[in-house]
């Protein structure tokens, strides 16, 4: 998608709050990209938008964002770029991921899978979300550890890009269930699980967590996923155990290595108990089982 004229937002944010920009600019940019060193707290964000956007209004959308999680409000810097095609130019870099027994790739990857690798292939228009984050990394090596159990109904709550959904359906052939608040979210994930021959498995919806009507309908699950953040795991703990059933398994990721005790704690007093870790860069996952 060629447009003559687009704009760049940029911003400066901490490495721990990056999902959390990320995820309100996603809504209303047409590409979000982050960039910094690992040893670095600092990040750089930014946002291509195809029309100028009212940089007060942003600010002021970013600003109550920061207020909820108790955060100092960004600062934001407005750039116009002429004729550059930011999502296709964003997606070629984009190079394929490989984590546990998955190996996710783009549309113009015109490469072979290898071998002993599931494909996850990546719509170009869709590139962001795509597997190169290390909580989804985290989640695909803990689906990966789970792969010789026998589960037969499982939830991918907050799907986002539809990854984690995919890999489990193409792991166990069986019904997935994907949720996510996000209607774009929820666009997109269907349009993965089209290319990659899985609409029969995946079901998306858009909803409110585990009072999606969808979600209620299709539990108990033998294995629930969620990759979301610190602080919306915590608060779902609670619904999490109802919609899980007895002998159940957990992936749960999307917080830092240093939180990982008050995720395990808060979910302990539900009844689960820590089976693994996945520690990926700061990043950490963990499998729980009823």
């Amino acid at each position: 998608m060629i447009t003559p004229t687009t704009w760049r937002v940029s911003l400066s944010v901490e490495k721990s709050n990056l999902p959390i920009y990320e995820e309100a600019l996603s809504n209303l940019a047409v590409a979000v990209s982050s960039f910094g060193e690992n040893d670095c707290e600092d990040w750089q964000l930014s946002a291509v938008f195809e029309e100028e956007p009212n940089l007060a209004s942003l600010e002021a959308g970013l600003g109550l964002i920061a207020t909820g999680q108790n955060l100092t409000a960004p600062t934001l810097t407005l750039e116009e770029i002429k004729g550059q095609d930011w999502i296709a130019n964003s997606f070629q870099s984009f190079k394929p991921v490989e984590a546990g027994r998955y190996f996710i790739y783009g549309s113009h990857f015109e490469g072979s899978i290898p071998g002993s690798k599931i494909g996850l292939k990546v719509n170009a228009a869709t590139a962001f979300g795509s597997g190169e984050h290390e909580t989804t990394n985290g989640c695909l090596q803990a689906i990966s550890f789970l792969a010789q159990k026998n589960f037969t109904n499982t939830l991918d709550m907050g799907c986002g890009s539809g990854i984690l959904a995919m890999a489990m359906a193409k792991t166990w052939q069986k019904p997935v269930t994907a949720c996510d608040i996000d209607k774009e979210s929820v666009r997109v994930a269907k349009d993965n699980a089209t290319i990659n021959s899985l609409a029969r498995l995946v079901s998306a919806y858009q909803g409110n967590g585990y009072n999606t009507k969808a979600v209620v309908k299709s539990a108990p699950y033998d294995l629930i996923v969620a990759n979301i953040l610190l602080r919306p795991l915590c608060s779902m703990a609670q619904s999490l155990s109802k919609h899980l059933g007895r002998g159940g398994y957990v992936i749960l990721s999307g917080f830092l290595q240093e939180d990982t005790n008050r995720i395990i704690s808060v979910h302990r007093h539900f009844g689960l108990r820590l089976v693994t870790t996945f520690p990926v860069g700061e990043w950490q996952t963990v499998v729980l089982k009823r």
